[in-house]
């Protein structure tokens, strides 16, 4: 009997962490927008954002129309019209790591001319469980 109470006991400790992030996982997506919003000059062309993420110590990816057409990336629904340049940024918090998304993901869409039209930056969203009696949620992976 006591191997069930430690199977339990295991179980329930693997799955507390993420209930006890304190919103550490949206503060990393918080922190790569505002970095995003904050330094626009940085990515005013798809050269400067390569060079930009690279110096961030993420290596990006640029997809060209042409080279989207030949192999398209999961992440696209369909070939963007200009250039987009796609970083993953790391998340660093472990839980959030583990238990919500690995990285925050950042699509930066230009046009022909290499102008930017387009910033967004994306992570899984945080899930939760709603307790109908108490009429509360206890959130996973905030």
């Amino acid at each position: 009997m006591w191997k069930l109470y430690a199977a339990i006991a295991i179980i329930w400790a693997a799955l507390m962490p993420p209930f006890f992030t304190g919103g550490a996982c949206n503060r990393e997506f918080e922190k790569v927008s505002a970095h995003l919003s904050a330094n626009p000059r940085e990515y005013r062309t798809p050269e400067k954002a390569v060079a930009y993420w690279t110096t961030q110590g993420v290596s990006p990816s640029v997809i060209t129309n042409d080279s989207c057409r030949e192999v398209r990336p999961r992440f696209l629904d369909r070939c963007p019209q200009g250039t987009l340049v796609h970083a993953a940024v790391p998340v660093d918090n472990l839980v959030c790591r583990t238990y919500r998304d690995d990285a925050v993901r950042v699509q930066m869409l230009y046009g022909e001319k290499k102008n930017l039209l387009k910033v967004g930056a994306d992570m899984k969203p945080d899930k939760y469980l709603w307790i109908p009696l108490i009429d509360t949620r206890l959130y996973w992976g905030r």
